[in-house]
């Protein structure tokens, strides 16, 4: 080839397996060759690497453009964050409410329709406004949804598909019927539901796989109401009502449903040491389980200063907690990682507070009534960076396995996403490793005016990506040109990738 579209040179280039110094060469959207020679063609653009380490794009698979606002909006305001912080996939989770050109606050049971109806429409609407390629996990809430799955996933490549098991029924849990109706749930089911959706799932073939939120809130809502008793309001009791237990108990039975319909089980957003340990026991008799969790169940605690701002669900939990995930990661127990990206701001967190209709106190003082969630995908790649590969534990071959391979390989997207080889879309990162930023909402390239991370020194920061071999973000600015971002259909008759071997044990 006489010209290339793009040339990479002197780059350290890093997947999981190890790394290499050489050039990278993109045309038409592909890498079509790595040399580790001085003899490099012709290219139409060239970028100096000098010497700093080239990753693949990261692919945060948890995030929620279309949970409480216009589905528009959010892949407009939101996707620049993830070009900023190195994220050229994203995966979106959101109810069939939301996948339409009109917007209501809380949705009906009406909304609730087949993803068939309403899918060609969201995925309109994510390539007219998203900077980012995307796929999505779609919420599935009535046994409509279920049956309609082998149809979705044939048709639009569909083969992944979240449940809210901790949302099952507002009549039996702490959460109230507007919560539900505002995140785009509205209809209450049962584990009936869950388990069609894995046998669903299952018969697509071996890329079906079922997402669960994994905390038992019928217990939530028993001590709660005692927190409540005893005067607690303070951000620490939202950890106490939801006991880690309760969070594997929900793992151990779904487990289950997995292991009878040999269908896969992605836990998403693990948040504890009792958690894991539950998804390892699952592993152990059989259950194909993937593990996700979040930076913010690495590096925050419920006592943190945040304080009510760490309002999330599941919730916050403590020191050891943190370090029994560090090591799940460091230990291939924890496969893949994503952030929980929630539209929000201090105006919901604080003001507006909690929709689920609990009443009566401030929601910037008293935690029942404080909005749930914050934004994640800036500091997505930053924080992993800073608290993980520069404090020793991961190393940055680790990171770039749980950050891009695992996740592509679990969604069905490799190799054409998560590792930089010949074929493989041209998803690229230049890291600038020793750029050191004290953190602040100042700093956000999305629509939230606070972050979890305000005034955390952070080491480590994307000085260069790269979609397809397009130049997204440079020099700290976004390059925001809609209509280049693809939606990403997965076969499901694919095979699926092996993971890092596991091991069988924590502390």
């Amino acid at each position: 080839m006489d010209q290339v579209d793009l040339l990479i040179k002197n780059a350290v280039i890093v997947n999981s397996g190890g790394r290499l110094t050489g050039s990278i060469l993109v045309h038409d959207q592909k890498i079509v060759g790595i040399l580790d020679g001085p003899a490099l063609p012709a290219a139409r653009q060239t970028i100096d690497a000098r010497g700093r380490p080239v990753i693949p794009g990261v692919i945060d698979p948890h995030t929620h453009p279309g949970g409480k606002f216009p589905l528009w909006d959010d892949f407009r305001t939101e996707t620049p964050a993830a070009a900023a912080g190195g994220v050229t996939t994203i995966g979106v989770m959101h109810g069939a409410g939301r996948a339409n050109r009109d917007y209501k606050e809380f949705t009906t049971p009406e909304d609730t329709v087949p993803w068939s109806r309403c899918f060609p429409v969201a995925r309109e609407i994510g390539e007219e406004n998203s900077l980012v390629d995307f796929f999505y996990s779609p919420y599935i809430n009535t046994i409509e949804q279920a049956e309609d799955i082998p149809r979705i996933a044939e048709e639009f490549g569909l083969t992944s598909y979240k449940i809210y098991a901790n949302l099952r029924s507002p009549a039996t849990t702490h959460v109230g019927p507007n919560w539900n109706a505002r995140i785009g749930i509205p209809v209450s089911f049962d584990d009936g539901l869950i388990w069609l959706t894995f046998k669903q799932a299952a018969s697509i073939g071996p890329q079906g796989m079922v997402l669960i939120h994994n905390e038992n809130t019928e217990v939530a809502a028993i001590e709660m109401k005692r927190l409540q008793a005893e005067g607690r309001k303070d951000p620490a009791a939202w950890s106490d009502r939801s006991p880690t237990w309760a969070e594997a108990e929900h793992i151990t039975r779904y487990g289950r449903f997995a292991i009878e319909t040999n269908c896969r089980y992605y836990v998403v957003h693990l948040s504890s040491a009792a958690g894991l340990r539950a998804a390892i026991r699952a592993r152990q008799d059989g259950c194909n389980i993937w593990v996700e969790t979040c930076p913010q169940y690495l590096v925050r605690t419920k006592h943190d200063p945040p304080g009510v701002l760490l309002k999330v669900n599941p919730p916050i939990r403590d020191r050891e907690d943190n370090e029994v995930l560090w090591r799940g990661l460091m230990e291939h127990q924890v496969d893949c990682m994503g952030t929980d990206h929630v539209v929000t701001s201090l105006q919901e967190k604080t003001v507006k507070g909690d929709t689920a209709g609990r009443a009566g106190g401030d929601p910037a003082t008293d935690v029942w009534c404080t909005g749930s969630g914050f934004v994640g995908l800036d500091t997505f790649l930053p924080i992993m960076l800073s608290e993980g590969v520069h404090k020793g534990r991961l190393t940055l071959e680790q990171l770039v396995g749980v950050v891009c391979e695992n996740n592509a390989k679990a969604f069905g997207l490799y190799p054409r996403k998560g590792v930089i080889q010949v074929g493989s879309d041209a998803d690229l990162v230049i890291l600038d490793m020793d750029q050191t930023k004290v953190f602040g909402a100042g700093d956000l390239h999305c629509s939230a005016d606070f972050t979890i991370y305000e005034g955390m020194e952070i080491r480590g920061w994307p000085a260069t990506t790269i979609l397809r071999g397009k130049v997204i973000f440079d020099g700290g600015q976004v390059i925001d040109e809609r209509g280049y971002a693809k939606y990403l259909p997965r076969d499901p008759k694919a095979q699926v990738y092996e993971r890092s071997p596991n091991l069988t044990a924590v502390g």
